[in-house]
């Protein structure tokens, strides 16, 4: 079943409760990648490593470049490494900031 086939069967839902049913799964979907991706995470990065962040709040962080300076169960401890991040808020929020596992994703050297 590809996208399409997917949106063109929730347009055909005319009853909210099974729209109510559709958005639990999607929401129990999304915390299983997360959880998926977070382990990834952990068990490929250390002190050290080059990140790039994403799925984060406030938008503008997400697309920093980061070193890890510390890992911590399913935490990240990052400084932002200022000459690769080009929006400056980001850069003076990040200066030190821990991150969950789930919104890292480690760049190759």
């Amino acid at each position: 079943m590809n996208i399409n086939e997917i949106i063109e069967g929730i347009n055909t839902i005319d009853d909210e409760s099974q729209l109510h049913v559709l958005f639990d799964v999607i929401k129990d979907r999304r915390k299983n990648l997360q959880q998926l991706e977070a382990r990834k995470a952990v068990a490929s990065i250390k002190a050290g490593d080059i990140v790039e962040l994403h799925g984060l709040s406030p938008k503008y962080l997400n697309g920093a470049i980061c070193t890890v300076r510390r890992v911590e169960g399913t935490k990240f401890h990052v400084n932002v490494i200022e000459d690769r991040t080009f929006d400056p808020r980001a850069a003076s929020r990040l200066a030190h900031a821990t991150v969950p596992a789930s919104c890292v994703t480690k760049l190759e050297a």
